[in-house]
């Protein structure tokens, strides 16, 4: 096996895949495909949970039949947004049957169960057939386009340095000129140097945030006020962050940024995965020790699960330790880059310094988001292996 180094692979450009159509009901499943047809979009389908699970995280509409909506909640998939429940209506004038279920639609005493799939919208045919050609058609590559690319960052192990590189990367998205929203589960990121002039701190209480609309969705600030804004979240009595809350600040922030970047502390409460299964891709960052590099597996394993363009950044170790092609290969991961020793003096206080921040430049050049009219362009990008292990 060989190490592989570049940028995230995919066959899909924007690394989210087809809307997935989950249902076994054969008249349900040639109207959605129909439908989806009309709005412009091939499907994939899955006829069961099990059939659904490898593409579940990676498409960017999940259209559940209501045939099938127990099974995928029993199954545990990744809890995503973008899921619409669909059923169909039965014919008008027709008598009830003991077997209605297997007509598409649910019976009250099964919502219960169907409330663990998390679905944006429950919807009824052909009542929602305009709708539903709408929702397929915004998965066109050509919509998909307006909605900011969100990048996470989870680190494998702690001094592995994800926090401090996705401030690097949101901070050289806003000195190009990007609207960016730097999202932190924990209240952190505000306390990372920021460099060039002051960032706008947005915090949310456990309960949602207090950036509300009119709906009590979180907003994302005018980006001609700020061209970069953090969203922390209050844990000062030590509660989890909600998935609604996270799940409201992504959903407006894909449409009213340039740039989503996420600073995740794991990758293992409701929150963070609601978060990777957001992620157009993920930067995994591990020291390269032996040790840190058992724990960075299991931790790939984890985010594999809801982000599978998944790329690594290792820390140099300060004393011995594996090379980052070594780190690369034995998880399985393309190398995107690599940063210096942990504590190492190579820059003043606040600033991510040359190598970091050549780095921060590569990674946001790989992420293939697009700069507003009148920013400059990209700086190539100078910072690779033979850099920073010499500095």
């Amino acid at each position: 096996m060989q190490a592989r180094s570049g940028p995230v692979a995919g066959e899909d450009p924007g690394g989210r895949g087809r809307p997935l159509v989950v249902t076994g009901d054969g008249e349900l499943l040639d109207e959605l495909v129909g439908l989806a047809a009309a709005g412009g979009v091939e499907v994939s389908v899955a006829i069961d949970a099990i059939a659904a699970e490898d593409r579940w995280a990676s498409a960017p509409l999940v259209v559940v039949g209501a045939d099938q909506a127990l099974a995928v909640v029993r199954r545990n998939l990744p809890r995503r947004l973008d899921v619409v429940l669909v059923s169909r209506s039965a014919p008008a004038g027709a008598e009830p049957e003991p077997a209605a279920a297997t007509d598409g639609a649910i019976e009250p005493a099964q919502w219960l169960g169907v409330a663990g799939l998390h679905p944006e919208h429950v919807v009824r045919l052909p009542e929602a057939r305009s709708w539903l050609v709408t929702r397929f058609a915004e998965c066109r590559p050509s919509m998909r386009r307006r909605a900011a690319p969100v990048v996470a960052f989870v680190s494998g192990n702690p001094g592995a340095g994800a926090s401090p590189l996705a401030v690097g990367v949101a901070l050289a998205a806003r000195q190009h000129g990007l609207a960016t929203l730097l999202v932190s589960p924990e209240p952190r990121a505000a306390g990372v140097g920021l460099p060039d002039g002051p960032a706008e701190p947005v915090r949310a209480d456990p309960l949602g945030a207090d950036t509300t609309s009119a709906t009590g969705a979180w907003r994302p600030p005018d980006s001609s006020a700020a061209t970069l804004a953090v969203l922390s979240f209050d844990r000062s009595a030590g509660a989890a962050v909600p998935p609604e809350a996270m799940a409201a600040a992504l959903r407006a922030a894909r449409h009213g940024r340039d740039l989503v970047v996420v600073d995740l502390p794991h990758a293992y409460d409701d929150a963070s995965r609601l978060a990777l299964s957001c992620a157009d891709r993920c930067y995994l960052t591990v020291v390269a020790g032996i040790r840190e590099c058992a724990a960075g597996a299991r931790v790939a394993a984890a985010v594999r699960r809801h982000c599978p363009q998944l790329a690594l950044v290792v820390r140099v170790a300060p004393r011995g330790g594996l090379r980052p092609d070594e780190v690369a290969e034995a998880l399985d991961l393309l190398l995107a880059g690599v940063l210096p020793p942990g504590g190492a003096p190579v820059a003043p206080a606040g600033d991510p310094g040359p190598v970091v921040a050549a780095l921060c430049r590569r990674l946001l050049a790989q992420i293939g988001v697009t700069r507003r009219p009148g920013a400059d362009r990209l700086r190539p990008p100078v910072a690779d292996v033979s850099e920073v292990m010499d500095s």
